[in-house]
């Protein structure tokens, strides 16, 4: 929904492609609520899930800063597919 808000104008030309989801038709003030809604949830999610494994930085002469970020660092992930099944699983209604 954040891409969709930012990308209105291209979504709405291209509903051949991409189909507008009824959110984005709400007018500026529904859509606003909705992806202020979504981007609140997003902040949620960073805060309470967030990833405090260190990021290391290499010292690299090649690099335009000098310097570059080691992403090698083993992180714990999680299963998506077992989370979607579960909430398919328990969702109401």
């Amino acid at each position: 929904m954040i891409r969709q808000y930012t990308w209105h104008d291209w979504y709405l030309r291209h509903t051949d492609v991409v189909e507008t989801p009824e959110d984005m038709k709400l007018g500026d003030v529904g859509r606003r609520m909705h992806v202020d809604h979504c981007i609140e949830a997003l902040r949620v999610s960073l805060m309470c899930q967030a990833d405090t494994t260190p990021l290391f930085i290499i010292k690299d002469p090649e690099s335009s800063l000098g310097e570059r970020a080691d992403f090698s660092s083993h992180h714990k992930c999680r299963n998506f597919e077992k989370i979607r099944r579960w909430n398919e699983e328990n969702q109401s209604g």
